[in-house]
């Protein structure tokens, strides 16, 4: 156990000695910042110096508690004051690692002062030739490893006793840490994808929005063809047109848009998710089609477009995306009542009677309910002129 606690304390030493290394010799090198802009200086080395300053109190704290006693009793709980606490500047660090990355290649690319300086300052005897990445590694190796020196001081503990518990502690907070510096790392990546896709869409006759948000992610893409009718023709009793589209599908929003040249996407349509239905239509003949409807597109209407996929794998991807319309639970007979709509022909309804829907949640709840309304009472029974309020 001894050994075990000790250890934290010598690794954590041999940590911030190379935390210094990085600091004095790239960090605050004159030569190497006048080769960089002070954004590219910010982006590269991000906060290193707070993860510095971070590392010393931890080990000054670690010292203490070894001065106090020439048996250590327990180091758990100072572990776990810091991984509640200060660790935190590791998760801010991990954040910033993928433009970290990105910034380190474009300047070893196009920067030759600067890789040069580099060249130089990696080439001291102090540096025992490491590259700078393998500095700007420590600070999450560092937090990885702790995790690692808590798992086996664990297993050495006494069950049930305080060690145990303490031990416990630092080693859930210390997870959760590395948690969520993964899920920074996932985040950013997903950052970097949306802001990309960004920059390939045009927006021409459809109004724009706003696609790059923390909470939205890409999960599904793929190129589809559209089965339509030439003009001044129908489908299916003439030669059809085909349309080659890609669906980008988001956590929270379906964008259908046509390629252009240039990797360039012309974006023709979107809606809400869950305002996006999608149904196979039955063709042995042919290959695998499906219909998409989007029951309130970006102008608050609602369209249907026929799809081909290349595969049926391919097809049931898009089908497993999107809910399946169905009948609504009510009969034919009943439905209006027994799903809260005013029966009645279409028109006014005096204001005590209705309300408003404002809320967006809401109003995509009842546009589901209008069309499974249609789809139930079926085209000989008619249909309201507009889902109700």
């Amino acid at each position: 156990m001894q050994e075990s606690l000790f250890e934290v304390v010598t690794s954590e030493a041999s940590y911030l000695r190379s935390l210094r290394l990085l600091t004095d010799t790239f960090v605050l090198s004159q030569a190497l910042r006048d080769t960089l802009t002070p954004r590219d200086h910010h982006t590269l080395f991000s906060n290193v110096q707070r993860v510095q300053g971070v590392s010393e109190r931890f080990l000054g704290n670690l010292l203490s508690r070894v001065r106090a006693s020439p048996h250590i009793r327990d180091l758990c709980d100072v572990v776990h004051a810091h991984a509640v606490g200060p660790f935190s500047v590791y998760v801010d660090y991990v954040r910033n690692q993928q433009y970290q990355e990105e910034t380190y290649s474009r300047l070893m690319d196009t920067n030759v002062r600067f890789s040069a300086e580099l060249r130089r300052l990696q080439s001291l005897p102090k540096c025992q030739r490491l590259p700078l990445p393998s500095f700007l590694l420590l600070p999450f190796q560092r937090i990885t490893r702790l995790r690692m020196l808590l798992q086996n001081i664990l297993r050495q503990t006494e069950e049930g006793s305080s060690r145990q518990e303490n031990a416990q502690k630092a080693l859930g907070a210390v997870s959760k840490i590395i948690e969520r510096c993964s899920a920074e790392v996932g985040r950013m990546k997903q950052t970097e994808e949306l802001i990309r896709l960004t920059q390939r869409l045009r927006f021409h006759k459809v109004k724009a929005l706003p696609l790059v948000s923390w909470s939205r992610r890409l999960e599904l893409q793929g190129e589809l063809t559209e089965l339509g009718c030439r003009r001044g023709g129908m489908l299916f009793a003439s030669r059809p047109r085909f349309t080659p589209l890609c669906l980008l599908l988001f956590s929270d929003l379906l964008l259908i848009t046509q390629p252009k040249s240039g990797q360039r996407l012309q974006v023709l349509d979107y809606a809400h998710r869950s305002l996006v239905q999608a149904q196979q239509v039955p063709d042995p003949s042919g290959p695998p089609t499906f219909r998409l409807s989007l029951l309130s597109n970006h102008q608050g209407r609602p369209t249907h477009r026929l799809l081909q996929a290349s595969s049926l794998s391919d097809m049931q991807r898009w089908l497993g995306a999107f809910p399946t319309p169905g009948p609504l639970p009510c009969s034919a007979d009943t439905i209006y009542e027994d799903c809260g709509w005013l029966k009645g022909l279409p028109g006014a309804f005096p204001a005590q009677l209705v309300c408003e829907v404002t809320g967006e949640h809401e109003r995509r709840k009842h546009l589901r309910q209008h069309q499974r309304l249609l789809e139930a009472v079926g085209p000989s029974s008619g249909s309201p002129d507009a889902p109700p309020p």
